[in-house]
């Protein structure tokens, strides 16, 4: 490593002890060390993400054989634990041991706290990034699903319906049960900050921000102002049908009662636009959950007016 390598290394290292890093830091960091690890064995996990985040597209590579067995074996799982057959995914411990390993080529002071926040970092950065053989036959992207404690990148191969493979998942704390957890697809490009010396994750909610506003505009309307209400009515239906997947998943993982219950004024016109079968369902699943006998009533009785508009 020559002079100014050094001077780059130590740049990044007084980052990462620090805990000052974000994923920007751990994204040029990776791509800095991928030539220095490419032949070191036991850090070839980290090789490997390191040359997917540089290049967003791989024809090889850990994830790309996981999704290529998958496929292979028709996705065929193991009776106990319900794996994947020959799908290997990422242990946590092991990608840890990694990071120490690495620490100790580099003289770098790694602690379980900052690999944590690392791993969040590579998460993020790994969002949608994307796999194709070479012969083109196998084919496939790392998604990121997401709880309130926890998150895991999981393969899939992008087609319509296709089928999600838990690749990589951050634990939680040992006393709690991941199985508990209630994970969502994330749907938007996530970013690691820091806020106050601690890493967070920031998350674009744009349907839940501008659905949430123009519902503090509808309630602040007055009895009588019918055009005010159409206004609003009409920019929500709008914003509501401008992706549909979005919508659903906003539906599903992120609307109250309260909220859904407001919504539910312009299902009927949401069904007559899109026509959309997956819509019709995600919100008679919704409804299940709402526990306001009111709010229950009077939104079935607008799922049921809305259904009568698919044609």
């Amino acid at each position: 490593m020559d002079k100014k390598a050094q001077a780059i290394l130590k740049h990044y290292k007084n980052k990462i002890e620090s805990r000052s890093f974000d994923e920007y830091d751990i994204l040029g960091f990776l791509i800095f060390i991928r030539k220095y690890i490419e032949n070191n064995i036991g850090l070839e996990t980290i090789h490997d993400f390191s040359n997917l985040i540089a290049h967003r597209k791989r024809d090889r590579g850990i994830a790309l054989k996981a999704i290529e067995n998958a496929i292979k074996n028709k996705y065929e799982t193991m009776s106990k634990d319900m794996r994947a057959k020959d799908y290997n995914g990422i242990q946590y411990s092991e990608w840890e041991k990694e990071w120490y390993k690495l620490g100790e080529k580099f003289n770098i002071k790694f602690t379980d706290k900052i690999i944590y926040e690392i791993t969040i970092c590579v998460f993020s950065i790994t969002q949608f990034t994307e796999y194709e053989s070479k012969d083109r036959k196998y084919f496939g992207r790392i998604e990121l699903f997401k709880s309130k404690r926890s998150m895991f990148l999981a393969t899939t191969e992008g087609k319509d319906n296709s089928l999600y493979i838990n690749f990589f998942i951050l634990p939680i704390n040992s006393s709690q049960k991941l199985e508990k957890e209630k994970f969502h697809p994330v749907l938007e490009p996530i970013e690691t900050i820091r806020i106050d010396g601690e890493l967070k994750i920031r998350e674009e909610k744009i349907i839940k921000e501008k659905f949430a506003q123009l519902i503090s505009k509808r309630l602040s309307l007055e009895i009588n102002d019918d055009f005010g209400l159409e206004e609003v009515w009409e920019k929500e239906i709008s914003i509501l049908t401008e992706n549909l997947d979005k919508t659903i998943s906003y539906i599903l993982n992120d609307c109250s009662d309260e909220k859904f219950y407001w919504m539910s004024e312009v299902f009927e016109e949401i069904v007559q636009k899109t026509q959309s079968v997956d819509f019709i369902n995600a919100i008679k699943e919704r409804l299940k959950k709402v526990t306001n006998e009111k709010y229950y009533k009077d939104i079935e009785q607008e799922i049921e007016d809305a259904t009568d508009y698919l044609e």
